[in-house]
């Protein structure tokens, strides 16, 4: 099962600001893999003055496929003399099944017909791709700045964005910054956990703090 990177890197933030934003950050994307059924073995959080960044552990390549059963009309509608009257072919239709296949179920208010549907799931790299940049504006940050749109904020600009599911990069984009493999064309890295690395590296390195 893939790991999960998302750097974002800005501006430099107030010093105050960044633990709970950090943690933050780190809470969301986790409630958002179990959420939509990615869940991951380990989200952990790394900052600095210039970046958050998280690394989800072992997270599900796709959502796995879901079967349910759907209610359609009741049974005296949807049949007439023994024929499927326009609502059972509709409900069918719907449900992407032959007329045939339709079952009949008991329910408090009686017998309707049912049909089992196949939710086939998502990718990660789409779900992601899709939430993140909802959850990322979505962080509480004491003050905001918006510098492109006036619906675009966060606590400082964004310069770069590196978001990888093992060596795949992520279709995301957030305050004009699409996400890439790479940070600021300087740094590059084959997969999420590599980058992960570096980053942790550099804070033992430094002893504290990195200041880019």
């Amino acid at each position: 099962m893939p790991d999960f990177l998302l750097e974002i890197g800005c501006e430099e933030i107030p010093a105050r600001m960044i633990a709970a934003a950090s943690e933050e950050l780190r809470t969301r994307v986790g409630a958002l893999l179990s959420r939509e059924r990615l869940a991951a073995g380990e989200v952990t959080a790394f900052d600095t003055p210039r970046r958050l960044a998280i690394l989800a552990s072992g997270i599900a390549v796709s959502q796995a496929d879901i079967t349910e059963q759907v209610n359609g009309p009741s049974v005296n509608v949807a049949y007439k003399d023994g024929q499927p009257t326009p609502a059972a072919l509709a409900f069918a239709k719907k449900s992407g099944v032959d007329v045939a296949q339709l079952e009949r179920v008991s329910t408090p208010k009686g017998e309707y017909l049912a049909a089992k549907v196949t939710k086939k799931g998502r990718s990660a790299a789409e779900i992601l791709g899709e939430h993140l940049p909802k959850e990322i504006a979505t962080i509480y940050w004491p003050k905001n700045m918006y510098w492109r749109k006036t619906n675009e904020r966060f606590v400082r600009p964004v310069r770069w964005l590196v978001a990888m599911l093992d060596g795949e990069v992520i279709p995301l984009e957030f305050g004009g910054v699409r996400a890439g493999r790479v940070r600021v064309d300087t740094e590059f890295c084959l997969t999420a956990q590599s980058r992960f690395r570096m980053l942790g590296q550099r804070m033992w390195i430094r002893c504290g703090w990195p200041k880019s």
